[in-house]
């Protein structure tokens, strides 16, 4: 799953964002525009529960890929955001009562699946473990930022712990392209814009998440892991329970490179946090031999 020996160019992209379609306050053209000024490569327009037609913004240097968000509650009182990302247009079966129906219809529209902001929606690990297809979870969603349940990184390592795979992902989630805009992002490594190729690096895990921080290399090699990022405060290395470690900068100083040795089972993902808290994600590394 390591993106970083392969072959291809980095591509930043936001997989969740609002217009006036649904509940955003910018316009399409203008919601598009918002992300090409800041240097996005491409993005999908997740409108609730319908797919907004955005491809006559796609040139050759920026990409919009359709998408949407759909939503329910499930008998058991759970409720589910689910973001789709490369579907073929559709709108949401409002009888759907149950985040995998609505995964499933993502999936039969040839989309890819992610779980939406599981802390702020009060989601607990039973109610996530139990839904199969999605390729990850939000990690950092920054339109839960005014209630303060941006993070879900607890969420997403009580889940690897207890073995269930999955990617962590950040994203803006866009409505008021104030705070919440150009903040969280993912950048993927393909060997070129286009649906396909972003596609195929997304279910392949060919990609980390951000805030602001780079991550240029990580390797795993005779027992260690080495990890090279842009100028940080700290870089950890998370695992099982109490299981990691992290390296520190000294006090009003950088560090852009760590390592440590690695254990033989469970899993590792890397965080990079800069001076200002802003992390940088990656995806876990598994130390066992069915990953």
């Amino acid at each position: 799953m390591n993106p970083f020996p392969r072959e291809g160019q980095w591509y930043k992209g936001n997989l969740h964002m609002h217009t006036t379609f649904s509940d955003g306050d910018l316009d399409l053209a203008s919601a598009i525009a918002f992300y090409k000024e800041r240097g996005y490569d491409f993005v999908s327009v997740t409108d609730h529960r319908k797919t907004t037609d955005a491809e006559r913004f796609t040139t050759e240097t920026f990409l919009t890929i359709p998408g949407t968000e759909l939503d329910c509650w499930d008998h058991e009182g759970n409720e589910y955001h689910i973001v789709g990302v490369g579907v073929r247009p559709f709108d949401q079966d409002p009888t759907i009562r149950s985040g995998q129906g609505l995964i499933d219809q993502i999936l039969d529209h040839g989309g890819v699946a992610i779980i939406a902001h599981p802390y702020w929606l009060g989601l607990e690990r039973p109610a996530i473990q139990k839904l199969k297809g999605a390729i990850g979870l939000e990690v950092y969603n920054s339109g839960c930022m005014d209630c303060g349940k941006a993070l879900s990184d607890v969420h997403w390592d009580d889940l690897l712990h207890h073995g269930y795979y999955t990617f962590g992902v950040a994203t803006d989630d866009t409505h008021r392209y104030t705070y919440d805009g150009a903040v969280g992002w993912v950048m993927v490594r393909a060997a070129e814009l286009t649906q396909e190729s972003i596609m195929d690096a997304l279910r392949a895990g060919h990609f980390y998440s951000s805030q602001g921080p780079e991550l240029y290399d990580i390797r795993v090699e005779d027992g260690w892991i080495h990890v090279e990022t842009s100028d940080v405060a700290r870089i950890a290395f998370v695992s099982n329970r109490g299981r990691g470690w992290s390296v520190w900068a000294k006090p009003g100083e950088t560090i852009n490179k760590a390592s440590i040795q690695h254990w033989t089972d469970g899993y590792c993902r890397i965080e990079a946090i800069d001076t200002q808290g802003r992390k940088a994600w990656s995806q876990p590394i598994w130390f066992n031999a069915s990953r």
